[in-house]
């Protein structure tokens, strides 16, 4: 019995290639996942600012002073 190279076969190279849809497919439903999310905390961050601003009278200057403390502890990367 001839020994089929397991490398060179039609069955492997589609099983390859369908693992690769699999893993393109979840990292693109990751990234969706991650950007709701963020539109989820920047809205509501926002929210919470306006809310502040109205509630405090803030005036729009409370934007560049809440940046300064944030980027201390969470720097652009």
């Amino acid at each position: 019995m001839k020994k089929i190279s397991i490398l060179s076969s039609q069955e492997y190279r589609l099983f390859i290639e369908n693992i690769k849809l699999k893993i393109r497919s979840a990292q693109v439903k990751a990234s969706f996942s991650v950007n709701a999310e963020l539109i989820r905390l920047y809205w509501d961050i926002g929210r919470s600012v306006i809310d502040r601003q109205n509630k405090n009278g803030w005036g729009t200057s409370v934007i560049e002073q809440l940046c300064r403390p944030l980027n201390l502890i969470l720097p652009n990367r």
